[in-house]
């Protein structure tokens, strides 16, 4: 199971990753632009770390969830607070959401 998901308002996306997750991985500089190598802005070893807040959901939550839904023809009219949430980040412009399939659900 994913550890995002609703908030308990339906406003945003909550992260419930361990500390060591990929999502809460970054540079500990305040890069513009970064990757899996790590800061692409200036020169000097600048890795990623853990322990950071959750870049994807900042993201999501940044945008707003309803322009981040990932099938966006369908966008419920009232996201399902605590329900989990795939993050999809597919696009080097946006990180989307949908909900996560649940198997014999």
């Amino acid at each position: 199971m994913s550890g995002h998901k609703i908030s308990v308002s339906g406003l945003s996306i909550e992260c419930h990753e361990a500390p060591d997750a990929d999502c809460r991985k970054r540079p500990n500089c305040e890069p513009e632009e970064w990757d899996t190598a790590g800061c692409r802005d200036h020169s000097g070893e600048h890795k990623l770390t853990t322990g950071h807040d959750c870049w994807l959901s900042e993201w999501v939550n940044g945008s707003g969830l309803e322009d981040s839904y990932y099938d966006f023809d369908k966008y419920p009219i009232t996201p399902t607070p605590n329900a989990p949430v795939e993050l999809i980040n597919e696009h080097p412009d946006a990180v989307l959401w949908k909900y996560e399939e649940i198997p014999n659900a």
